[in-house]
């Protein structure tokens, strides 16, 4: 009867894992693609920081609009180009910097991030 009750214990403890990663990962997507669309402060993960405290100016924010990625004019609610790539395809890491709002210094930058996510 031991026997049984390790592995019931066991079995139960990888459902919880299971089902805790699972709400994890859910709630990830969902915040990322909800349907405000409107980016919000850089995130702070140390490589995207770097790279937000390198803007002065940003003239662009490249967020989130409806579950895909979309591009915003510095200090507008409204995107201004909604690309074809939904936000449900990227990595938890990529979608939750997008949920942030990723600044940028201008179109050349801009142009190059938006690549980071077609490739």
């Amino acid at each position: 009867m031991g026997k049984v009750v390790k592995k019931m214990k066991l079995s139960l403890r990888k459902i919880l894992l299971t089902v805790g990663a699972s709400a994890v990962l859910i709630t990830a997507i969902s915040a990322a693609s909800s349907d405000s669309g409107k980016p919000q402060e850089q995130a702070q993960n140390p490589e995207w920081q770097n790279a937000a405290e390198s803007v002065s100016d940003p003239a662009f924010i490249i967020g989130i609009y409806k579950g895909y990625v979309a591009v915003y004019e510095y200090g507008s609610d409204e995107p201004i180009k909604i690309t074809d790539i939904p936000v449900i395809t990227l990595t938890n890491g990529d979608a939750l910097i997008l949920a942030k709002g990723i600044e940028v210094a201008d179109e050349q930058e801009l142009n190059k991030r938006l690549e980071d996510y077609t490739g």
